[in-house]
């Protein structure tokens, strides 16, 4: 009787373990009316500017124009926490660009936003690509499309 009860109970944890496997990494951040400078959502994913509800980020990041020091901040949902990033390197060429960033604080995430330049506007240029993560909780890639200020 114990063989079948340990057996049962191994094929439920490794059923908990395949859940939560498969569980997004990459989550939206939700938050109407923010400022940024590049704002980037889920390719499939309408924006109305008049639609609270559908202000969902992937990734967005600001430049600090206030003390002089141009700096990029850039945040990620990570498991349903907004997460600062700290760049590490750019690649740019004249398709787009390719950036290079670490999580700040534990756990530590690898993160890759590869973008793809479109049309230019008179306030801003849209882009589209994909953002990828890998770390402790595992990998995970997602496309997008939004655009950069200009």
């Amino acid at each position: 009787m114990k063989k079948p009860a340990a057996a049962v109970a191994a094929m439920l944890i490794g059923s908990v373990h395949l859940a939560q496997a498969q569980q997004p990494i990459i989550t939206d951040i939700h938050w109407p009316y923010i400022n940024s400078y590049c704002a980037f959502q889920r390719v499939g994913q309408d924006f109305d500017f008049h639609n609270p509800d559908s202000w969902r980020f992937v990734f967005f990041d600001n430049i600090d124009t206030l003390t002089g020091s141009n700096a990029r901040y850039a945040y990620i949902g990570l498991h349903h926490q907004v997460r600062q990033l700290e760049e590490v390197d750019t690649v740019s060429s004249g398709e787009g660009e390719v950036r290079s960033y670490r999580t700040w604080g534990e756990p530590g995430y690898e993160v890759k936003v590869s973008m793809v330049k479109g049309e230019d506007g008179y306030e801003s240029t849209s882009f589209t690509g994909t953002v990828s993560v890998s770390g402790p909780g595992g990998s995970e890639e997602v496309e997008f499309h939004g655009d950069c200020g200009v």
